[in-house]
């Protein structure tokens, strides 16, 4: 769960306006709402806020606007979405303020806005909100470690000291990958390289560039003498140097796709090469413009238009120098006029002329989730968190590991709601609570000793592989064991439920409303390492039997027919639940 809080915009200038404004546009889609310390409906709720909010005059943003984000694979309930936001305002101490919660629904990700009163409803104190996204981010932490959720990355490490969470910063290796990535150009496309990619429905020119093509322009723009070096050496490669505001662009002479200038590397920064190569003297051939950019600068053109008039304007400024005169007013006023016309026309010119825009296609994983395929071309060692195997998760089919054994191919293919390969070489299974909800997920490298590269990033759910509606159910301790036993062992498939490293309440209680009424088996080799886990398993499953019991007794990996039906069975039935 991420916290993210929106900022007022200049021309809300007063508590009613943008109280009414914020209410508006959070209700407009909302699938369900809370009010907090309010009454009546949802359209009395603004001007409720904007009386308030007059109590303290001297408040000069009452509102607040705070947006608590789920991630795609996390499809929490409206009840626990709603009280995980409750929990969020106790944490920042805003339970007793006016707020209203609104969830929304109609994107991948589900989220709930919060619009909040800084205005005490009684007493008129203020609610500060310094520092803010420090402590929205320890109560965020502060809220899954109470419903049980694996926590997200953020801008601080976290500590559970006496049972609640607290912030560190990031070591110092943290800040020094973080140097890494931006010498190697690993950096976020901006909302410019977006809404081109959004109107052009073309491909992002960093993901295109191939490896020799992208070397061949770093070796350019390092080896570089001269600005006319760099454009003829660019110019082979079919690209080019254009400087834009205060920073620079590598174009596509050919399709006009562009990427910033610092995505090659840090050291091809405009500023970096400035101070390398002088004053930026631009190429000395400039193409004519066309169809293509006069269609994409719409904005442009219009920004020209207004620079021109302020030029104008400025020029009557000095000649008249303050005269208020008659004839100087009407002169002010008529040139107002006259530029006021010219770029009315202008917009009307370009709204014709302007070709149909074609609608944007729903965006693939790969394209999403596009610079964690850029840190791994780059050869940096990828994170391993929550986060990072959330990310490995979604863009695992799209991926192909020509490196994993066949049988391991075979084994996800046929469970591909638990088990997936992550592209580097390891093997991903997905943690399900009692309602169907992955709450995490355990990581097994294939390399040669898997048992010790397992490491849990959520305490709660558990991973479940084979058939739901299987009469034998096998417990383990770590995804090891569980792969193995699905492709070593034989005779009738088996629910293999893998236990993990604790047994929580909601852990314990979800294990055995899966078990019940079915024969237990555990492997009670998994559990060596663990004797207290053996232990509690023999106190909750007194019937069980062991494996050790039961050498003659194998798995065998099920035929593709019949497995692909149980699998379906199986999230069906969880999901259900």
């Amino acid at each position: 769960m991420l916290a993210k809080v929106i900022p007022n915009r200049s021309w809300a200038d007063n508590g009613a306006n943008v109280f009414r404004y914020r209410v508006e546009y959070a209700s407009r889609t909302a699938s369900a709402m809370l009010m907090l310390n309010l009454i009546g409906g949802c359209e009395d709720a603004s001007t409720q806020m904007a009386f308030t909010a007059d109590l303290n005059p001297k408040v000069r943003a009452p509102c607040s606007h705070i947006v608590l984000c789920f991630h795609e694979t996390e499809q929490p309930s409206d009840e626990d979405v709603l009280a995980a936001a409750q929990m969020v305002l106790t944490e920042i101490g805003a339970s007793e303020y006016q707020a209203i919660l609104l969830i929304h629904r109609n994107t991948n990700s589900t989220h709930v806005h919060i619009i909040l009163n800084r205005v005490h409803p009684f007493t008129g104190a203020s609610l500060s909100l310094s520092n803010d996204y420090a402590r929205l981010e320890r109560a965020c932490r502060q809220t899954e470690h109470r419903f049980g959720w694996p926590a997200d990355r953020g801008r601080f490490d976290i500590a559970l000291v006496n049972g609640k969470i607290e912030l560190c910063p990031k070591p110092q290796e943290h800040w020094d990958r973080k140097t890494q990535e931006r010498a190697q150009g690993l950096r976020p496309d901006g909302k410019a390289v977006r809404e081109h990619h959004r109107l052009t429905n073309q491909g992002y020119l960093r993901n295109d560039l191939t490896a020799n093509l992208r070397d061949f322009a770093c070796k350019i723009l390092k080896t570089a003498l001269h600005w006319r070096s760099v454009h003829s050496g660019l110019k082979n490669a079919g690209l080019e140097y254009v400087p834009i505001g205060s920073g620079a662009r590598i174009r596509e002479i050919k399709s006009q796709r562009f990427m910033p200038a610092n995505q090659l590397g840090s050291a091809f920064s405009f500023g970096a090469m400035c101070k390398r190569l002088g004053a930026f003297i631009p190429r000395r051939s400039v193409p004519a413009e066309t169809a293509q950019e006069a269609q994409f600068g719409y904005r442009e053109q219009i920004n020209n238009l207004k620079r021109s008039h302020w030029r104008a304007r400025t020029a009557v400024r000095l000649t008249l120098k303050g005269t208020r005169s008659f004839a100087a007013q009407g002169l002010r006023a008529a040139m107002r006029e006259t530029h006021r016309n010219a770029i009315k026309a202008l917009k009307e010119y370009l709204s014709a002329t302007r070709p149909q825009r074609t609608p944007t296609p729903e965006p693939t994983p790969l394209e999403r989730y596009r610079l964690v395929l850029r840190t791994r071309q780059s050869g940096l060692a990828s994170r391993d968190d929550h986060t990072a195997r959330r990310q490995d998760w979604i863009v695992a089919p799209s991926i192909k590991d020509p490196y994993a054994p066949q049988i391991i191919k075979t084994a996800v293919a046929l469970h591909q709601n638990t088990l997936r390969l992550d592209g580097n070489n390891g093997l991903l299974f997905a943690r399900w609570d009692a309602k169907g909800r992955i709450v995490g997920f355990d990581r097994m490298l294939l390399e040669a000793n898997p048992r010790a590269s397992i490491q849990e990033t959520s305490t709660g759910g558990v991973c479940m592989i084979g058939p739901q509606p299987a009469d034998t159910c096998l417990l383990v301790r770590t995804p090891f064991e569980a792969i193995t036993s699905l492709l070593q062992v034989g005779g009738p498939t088996p629910m293999i439920v893998i236990v993990g490293n604790a047994l929580s309440k909601a852990r314990t209680a979800h294990i055995n409303w899966l078990t019940k009424g079915r024969k237990i088996m555990i492997d009670d080799d998994s559990f060596a390492d663990r004797p207290d886990l053996k232990q509690k398993l023999k106190k909750m499953f007194p019937n069980a039997r062991f494996l050790t019991e039961n050498n003659d007794q194998k798995i065998v990996t099920p035929e593709p027919q019949m497995s692909e039906k149980t699998d379906e069975h199986s999230s069906e039935g969880l999901k259900s639940s």
